[in-house]
């Protein structure tokens, strides 16, 4: 399973892609972190050190993702992502992306053949 440092470089990179804007905006969302160094993060990242939860906390609402995804990897990594799952676990024919899905479905077969 993916590490907690895994999951917040992958979050880093979808999300932002700039490390020193994520560093900065994370310490404005969570004072008490300020004076993390990049290194401490790339140490996440390697495995060397485990972010606190405080810390995580802070960066989920900083790359606006899941909690429960970034610190412990349960379900998806954004809330959306997360909602579009569950939506299709309850597998209700009547929701939209039912129909969308069964006309990519149908486009498809057409053009099979």
């Amino acid at each position: 399973m993916e590490s907690a440092g895994a999951r917040l470089k992958r979050a880093i990179a979808e999300r932002t892609d700039n490390i020193r804007k994520f560093a900065r905006d994370l310490a404005r969302e969570a004072p008490a972190l300020r004076g993390r160094s990049r290194m401490s993060l790339y140490k996440y990242f390697d495995g060397e050190a485990d972010p606190s939860d405080a810390l995580l906390a802070a960066a989920a609402k900083v790359l606006k993702v899941r909690f429960q995804w970034l610190a412990r990897g349960d379900g998806a990594m954004t809330h959306e992502e997360e909602r579009a799952r569950r939506m299709a676990a309850e597998a209700d024919p009547k929701h939209p992306v039912w129909r969308e899905v069964v006309e990519e479905v149908q486009d498809a077969f057409r053009e099979s053949g």
